[in-house]
């Protein structure tokens, strides 16, 4: 994780001496996969906290906390497949369980306009 947030760091130094689109390009892939680790993060930190609290969560939210889907192979065997969630949905579906889990209250500002240049 700390990686991750070095590189978002290096490109945005890049960007500032070098403005150039590659550097633009750098910098918002960076960014970006900061956030998805972080998100990632609190969905692990989130599923832990259920399992050992026996949390009252939807077994559903228990897959998607860990990116997984179910279907059943033709044998009838189970068949566990990687969930691609998109980031603003998962994003949004992590602060609700991460909200509910904590007692928080971490607002994501959907519908304003810093929303909406999140997802532009």
């Amino acid at each position: 994780m700390i990686a991750l947030l070095e590189d978002a760091h290096a490109a945005e130094t890049h960007l500032e001496q070098q403005d150039s689109q590659f550097a633009r390009r750098a910098y918002i892939r960076s960014v970006f996969a900061a956030v998805e680790g972080i998100v990632w993060l609190l969905k692990q930190v989130c599923f832990k906290l259920a399992i050992g609290a026996k949390a009252n969560l939807h077994v559903g939210e228990y897959s998607l906390l860990q990116d997984q889907t179910y279907d059943l192979k033709q044998n009838g065997e189970l068949n566990v497949q990687t969930k691609f969630l998109r980031l603003p949905d998962n994003l949004r579906f992590t602060f609700r369980v991460f909200n509910r889990s904590f007692a928080a209250n971490v607002e994501l500002g959907v519908g304003t306009a810093s929303w909406d240049h999140f997802l532009e």
